[in-house]
């Protein structure tokens, strides 16, 4: 099939392998390599066969494909006369594929012009009169004939077919001063309107209002009022659409998307890895599992959080952990995951969340990465392009999600995704109401299963082929990477076990360092009173912590003592449970004080089956008559204290027990002092609230109950 040359800005490898073009190669996949071998600019295109490239030649490329136009125009070789100018020989810029071709018409009518001047020996207006006479006479060669008509210039009616003496005399003057011959294209706009700043702020809003809306806003402002006093005609709505019409696309969006969608439509880097090895640059983020699971201590429904570390070089999933919310704890696991599995990595590349961007990764006393040897790097904030490589693994994530009963992420039907709450609701209620040892179907994947669920998923993803990896899976590429000298640094389990225990700093006092209000003795801390050392301890095990010094030199093992806060150790994941739970505790009140608010500042009067209350000969009343309680008129309060039948002590004298049973005594007074009608401080009702949620109030209880 023939190639239909035409000039353009950019052309494909094939097109400019089948031009034939002089001293270049005629195979496409030799016109690729010397493009890619010279670094020529080019674009991606999606077509039928899927996306290519279609490069912008360089100068050199550029004149042979004009002086191959010049010649399919004329139907011969033709050499520009060597009076003519270089200028004739540049590459326009900025060019339509129209424009360039009227172009090369007019060149090529000027050099065939110049060719009859030399060859007869006759002036320059008599080789014009000969070429326009033959034109009209039908004596013209068919490709210079088409050259003539193609070079006209169209804006002057319909009239002659061909141009006149005098127009092609400007085309020579143009190329003598150095000018392009193509024809003036649309005009860009340059001036902007008086009224368009005062348009745009009410269009460029966050709210993405129409442009009909905008209008009505802008001719109600008082910036209309000041045009209108300069004397300013106002425009018409039409005319402010075809202002914004005239804009970029990305100019017109500033202040109707923010930063971070902006960036979606905006230019950017190819970051491409393949000149990485493995471990050389790791990426992690973590991810909203878009399923829900059943917790594993409650057995309510869930959605757990998901963290990734992909190598960025083979794409590979190389540590993954599962938590009950994010945290540094989980992103910490993740990477035990990574080193132990697969060695350490030089760069860490991450987002600047809370699970990355804290003490106990980047501290350099006590940090993670310092103690890995490992280089953290952050990405730009609103920048989630810059980390595609695992924002594209979440969307396996995503994949295993779907394929759950309880998938409720954003591609689920809204009717079904409410049938699905209502199911997992419904099993969770009949589980909690049904007689013991009854078994509920429920469709919640209970948490062992979900884990080893997600060990299958990440498993089945590393061996899956990968379009960036040119069809091999994750692992192949990985293995490849081994076979050809590849060497992971990897680590031990007794340097693991130092390595991903979480460090703080903190001050000896006497044998003692405190750590997630535990205490923690060891009698060769004597002679360490008040010196600032590293405690190392275990996430999951609260026992015991590890002291060093400064300078990281193991001192002792320190355990827990009975003189500890708490009767049992608690561990920091156990910590930071607790932490969450007052939390949700914190905002459950909140809530619970607006539904107050709401009814009227007061709590209705609950009452059971019966429609009438008795207050024990007092009062005789109807149900309806309590459905609603007045607000208490305001009464003055006398200077002189009331009786009390007791006094809790105050804010500044009452202070928590220390130990178990006198916690647990002083709960039963208080207790029995609100049951009384006494009173209580504020610090003293909020203890009371969250002691009953704790484990020793627990384990109190059920010594008290076996010793009565």
């Amino acid at each position: 099939m023939k190639t239909v040359l035409q000039q353009k800005n950019t052309y494909s490898a094939k097109a400019l392998a089948d031009m034939g073009l002089e001293g270049l190669p005629t195979a496409a996949n030799n016109m690729r390599a010397l493009a890619d071998r010279e670094k020529w600019a080019f674009v991606e295109v999606t077509g039928r066969g899927g996306k290519r490239r279609e490069y912008t030649p360089p100068a050199y490329v550029a004149n042979a494909i004009k002086a191959k136009l010049v010649e399919s125009v004329m139907g011969a070789v033709v050499v520009p006369a060597s009076n003519l100018p270089a200028a004739v020989n540049e590459t326009p810029v900025h060019l339509t594929g129209q424009q360039a071709q009227v172009e090369g018409a007019r060149r090529a009518v000027l050099l065939a012009i110049d060719r009859l001047v030399e060859k007869a020996n006759v002036s320059r207006e008599a080789a014009m009169t000969s070429i326009l006479t033959a034109a009209k006479a039908g004596g013209l060669e068919p490709q210079l004939e088409m050259a003539l008509r193609l070079g006209r210039d169209n804006r002057g009616g319909k009239g002659d077919l061909y141009p006149s003496i005098r127009t092609i005399k400007g085309w020579r003057a143009a190329v003598l001063d150095g000018e392009s011959l193509a024809p003036a294209g649309c005009k860009a706009l340059v001036d902007i309107p008086v009224w368009a700043d005062a348009f745009l702020y009410f269009y460029q809003q966050p709210q993405k209002p129409s442009v009909a809306t905008a209008y009505e806003s802008f001719i109600e402002s008082d910036a209309v009022q000041k045009l209108l006093q300069n004397g300013l005609q106002l425009p018409s709505v039409h005319q402010c659409r075809r202002f914004l019409d005239k804009m970029g696309n990305v100019s017109r969006e500033v202040g109707r998307m923010g930063s971070h969608d902006l960036r979606n439509i905006k230019g950017f880097k190819r970051r491409r890895s393949n000149h990485l090895m493995p471990n050389e640059v790791w990426t992690a983020d973590g991810h909203k599992f878009d399923a829900e699971v059943a917790h594993p201590m409650h057995k309510r429904p869930m959605r757990p959080e998901v963290t990734a570390i992909v190598d960025v070089a083979t794409r590979k999933v190389v540590g993954w952990s599962v938590s009950l919310a994010e945290s540094g704890f989980a992103v910490l696991d993740a990477i035990r995951h990574g080193v132990v599995t697969h060695g350490l990595p030089a760069i860490f590349y991450v987002d600047n969340g809370s699970g990355y961007v804290n003490a106990m990764m980047t501290d350099k006393s006590v940090g993670l990465m310092g103690r890995l040897g490992v280089t953290m790097e952050n990405s730009i904030a609103y920048n989630s392009q810059a980390r595609g490589v695992i924002e594209a693994s979440h969307k396996n994530l995503i994949k295993l999600a779907q394929k759950m009963p309880t998938f409720i992420g954003a591609k689920m039907d809204r009717q079904a995704k409410l049938l699905a709450y209502k199911t997992t609701r419904k099993a969770v209620k009949t589980a909690a109401n049904g007689a013991k040892g009854e078994t509920v179907k429920t469709p919640l994947m209970p948490w062992d299963v979900f884990v080893q669920y997600l060990k299958d998923g990440m498993d089945k993803y590393n061996n899956k082929p990968h379009r960036t990896l040119k069809g091999f899976s994750p692992n192949q590429v990985w293995d490849k990477k081994l076979g050809e000298g590849f060497e992971a640094m990897a680590v031990n389990e007794a340097e693991a076990a130092y390595l991903f225990r979480p460090q703080v700093e903190r001050t000896v006092q006497r044998c003692e360092v405190s750590l997630f209000a535990n205490t923690y003795y060891a009698k060769e801390l004597e002679e360490f009173h008040r010196d600032r050392v590293k405690v190392a301890f275990d996430i999951h095990d609260g026992s015991q912590v590890w002291v060093y010094t400064l300078d990281d030199q193991l001192i002792c093992t320190a355990g827990f003592e009975a003189n500890a806060t708490d009767y049992f150790p608690k561990s920091a994941v156990a910590h930071a449970a607790d932490k969450r739970m007052a939390g949700r505790e914190k905002r459950l009140e909140l809530q619970l004080d607006e539904v107050h608010a709401e009814r009227g500042g007061n709590r209705f009067i609950e009452m059971g089956e019966a429609q009438r209350l008795d207050l024990q000969g007092l009062m005789n009343a109807d149900k309806k008559a309590f459905a609603y309680v007045e607000p208490m008129p305001a009464i003055e309060v006398s200077p002189v204290p009331p009786k009390t039948l007791d006094v809790a002590q105050a804010d500044d004298v009452w202070a928590v027990p220390n130990e178990d049973e006198l916690r647990y005594a002083e709960y039963l007074r208080l207790t029995k002092l609100l049951n009384i009608g006494g009173s209580v401080s504020e610090h003293q009702q909020r203890w009371l609230r969250m002691y009953p949620n704790s484990v020793e109030f627990k384990l109190m209880t059920e010594r008290h109950k076996k010793a009565s």
